[in-house]
């Protein structure tokens, strides 16, 4: 599975990793105030419908000092 953190629209790539198996991970990204439209995209290659899903078990996201 590969994980996108982009602004405007793909312009600026602050991080682009790929995850393979149970991951667990902390990021700090730095946003600047030209930075608009932020998003957060994973992309998970087409499998065996047996191995077809994402159990995401706790996400967030919190605007840091």
């Amino acid at each position: 599975m590969t994980l996108d953190v982009i602004a405007n629209a793909g312009v600026d790539v602050f991080l682009r990793v790929t995850l393979a198996g149970p991951t667990r991970c902390a990021m700090r990204i730095d946003v600047r105030e030209w930075h608009h439209f932020l998003e957060f995209r994973l992309f998970k290659p087409k499998e065996a419908e047996d191995n077809n899903c994402l159990d995401i078990r706790n996400l967030s996201f919190v605007r840091l000092p």
